[in-house]
Parts: C-alpha cells; sequence; structure tokens
C-alpha cells in the first residue's frame, strides 16, 4: 500500500495544500503528515499477511479548529482509516515568519489514523 498517496488522495476535499514530512509552500494554512509505523496483525504459514499502518495527520489553521478537524476526520474514515486520537495546541509559528512579518497564531490539530492493509514487500 503507498500510504502517501492514499493519504494525499482522502485530504484532497480540505483544499488545503497536504505533503508527506515538511512544507515549503506559501500558503498560510496547510496539512502535513507523518509515517508512524506498521505492525503485523494477521499471518500465516508463518509470515505476516495484513498489517496496520499508522500515520499522523498535522494541521496548522486560523480557521475553527473543531470544523476542520471534523472535515479532516471524516476524510480519512471515508479512506478506511480508523481515528485513534486528536489534539489540538495553540502556537505561534515563528518559524515561518520573517522579522518584518507580524506573528500568526495557529492551531496545530494532530489526528492519529490507522489502516489495514495486505503487505506487499514485492520490489517495485
Amino acid at each position: 500500500m503507498n500510504i502517501n498517496k492514499l493519504v494525499i488522495e482522502c485530504l484532497k476535499p480540505i483544499n488545503m495544500p497536504v505533503c508527506p514530512g515538511n512544507y515549503t509552500g506559501k500558503k498560510n494554512e496547510y496539512i502535513v503528515f507523518n509515517y508512524a509505523g506498521e505492525r503485523p496483525v494477521i499471518f500465516g504459514d508463518n509470515i505476516d499477511l495484513i498489517d496496520i499502518t499508522s500515520v499522523q495527520v498535522h494541521c496548522f489553521t486560523e480557521q475553527n479548529p473543531q470544523k476542520i478537524k471534523k472535515r479532516i476526520r471524516r476524510c480519512l474514515r471515508s479512506g478506511g482509516f480508523i481515528i485513534t486520537d486528536t489534539e489540538e495546541i495553540s502556537a505561534k509559528e515563528e518559524f515561518r515568519t520573517s522579522a518584518s512579518k507580524p506573528q500568526r497564531n495557529y492551531i496545530h490539530i494532530i489526528i492519529s489514523a490507522e489502516i489495514e492493509g495486505v503487505i506487499n514487500d514485492e520490489e517495485e
């Protein structure tokens, strides 16, 4: 399973930039995500067949966090993810502003999710 492609597809309806790792674009509001791990859950003939892959989705927004986090969770669920945790952190995003620009107050929404899938360790 290509987890990056799946997360990006799931979050397209949010209409914010979505990318793995770090966002380097110019939009003030964006979503980044990271692969958090995977663990086998079903075995057969002494091999792992099905695993659960975990991701964390990070949304930086100035919008109402209640509305956006609900939209993100709905989008992830529609793609087959199970939501395991949600957090909100209020933060000033100092690292994205220059000295001539005022600091912006952001809400950092962190959504942890998991999805089950068939293990495919074949070379691409």
